[in-house]
């Protein structure tokens, strides 16, 4: 199910999005050329739309076997409570229930 308003897609931010989504959590910005590299190394992202905007995103990092971790949960903070985290997550753990054994996973 996904909230009010919101859609959820599989894939990547774009670089400027994904920084901005960064600066209103309070963490720094980074270089967009270290960011580029970091999201193409992602195993899957799902990003949070209002219309055309990334509102959140949730993104995991692994080879995809043996090792999955949760690296960036974040939801602007005008668009919180309205249970995009939640679904965010809940696509994150179907994705991670189905490849990775619960040995494997890290948090």
């Amino acid at each position: 199910m996904q909230p009010a308003g919101y859609r959820i897609e599989t894939r990547l931010p774009d670089v400027a999005s994904f920084n901005r989504l960064r600066e209103s959590a309070g963490w720094w910005a980074l270089d967009p050329i270290q960011v580029e590299a970091g999201l193409a190394h992602s195993l899957r992202a799902w990003c949070a739309l209002k219309g055309e905007e990334i509102v959140g995103i949730v993104r995991l990092v692994g080879d995809g076997a043996m090792k999955i971790a949760l690296e960036e949960l974040i939801v602007h903070p005008d668009h919180r409570r309205q249970g995009i985290a939640h679904a965010l997550m809940r696509e994150a753990m179907a994705y991670i229930e189905t490849p990775c054994p619960r040995a494997a996973r890290s948090t």
